[in-house]
């Protein structure tokens, strides 16, 4: 399927942090949303977790993220996990310290009568094992989200996030 995309933000990570927000990105333009994502972590492994971000600016801390995850490795057996009624998406998004790839579609985030789900991708490194990230999930609450923001458990030391509206 081809799609056409249009790109609407970009924001890097230059400095070490916890967590970055993207706003103004979700709006009536589009329906469904690609976030590209390279991120680097000097101290480890860095998984990064994501809350949605209201119109008036307010992150969405609610008990109302679910989602499941595969990782796949490649010197051992794949592992997963899913979760459901939680405050964040953990580890939707994954930086190392040979830096990693991030892909993630968001549909429907700004539409007030639909829940906002989320699939996604990733490739990384653990030491010097690969890994492979396949994730989905959802925020069961039907209100407009402008933008996300992500939490890293290791800080983010360097990286580019991207987010196109998707025709």
């Amino acid at each position: 399927m081809a799609t056409n995309l249009q790109f609407i933000k970009s924001q890097s990570i230059t400095s070490s942090v916890a967590n970055i927000s993207i706003t103004d990105v979700f709006s009536t333009g589009y329906n469904v949303y690609k976030i590209v994502a390279d991120i680097t972590s000097s101290g480890g492994d860095s998984d990064g977790s994501l809350q949605f971000i209201d119109t008036s600016d307010n992150v969405e801390t609610g008990s109302n993220y679910d989602w499941a995850m595969s990782i796949m490795k490649g010197e051992t057996s794949f592992f997963n996990y899913k979760n459901t009624g939680q405050t964040t998406m953990t580890a939707l998004f994954h930086g190392t310290e040979q830096g990693s790839g991030n892909t993630i579609y968001v549909f429907n985030p700004f539409d007030s009568s639909s829940y906002t789900f989320v699939t996604g991708q990733a490739t990384g490194e653990s030491g010097s094992n690969l890994r492979g990230y396949k994730n989905i999930g959802v925020l069961k609450l039907a209100e407009s989200m402008s933008g996300f923001k992500l939490t890293f458990d290791v800080n983010a030391t360097s990286g580019n996030i991207s987010v196109y509206g998707v025709r």
